[in-house]
C-alpha cells in the first residue's frame, strides 16, 4: 500500500517533466475522520 509520501515525488517529478513554473502540494489530514487528503496545483 503506497502512503502520501510516495505520491509526492511523482506528482513533484511529472510536474517538472510537464515544466511546471509553479508545484503547490497541500495535505490534508483529519484525524477524527481517519481521512488524508493531496491537493496538487499545477
Amino acid at each position: 500500500m503506497k502512503t502520501i509520501s510516495d505520491h509526492v515525488p511523482d506528482i513533484v517529478h511529472n510536474s517538472v517533466r510537464a515544466k511546471a513554473t509553479l508545484i503547490e502540494i497541500i495535505v490534508e489530514e483529519d484525524v477524527k475522520n481517519n481521512l488524508d487528503e493531496i491537493e496538487a496545483n499545477k
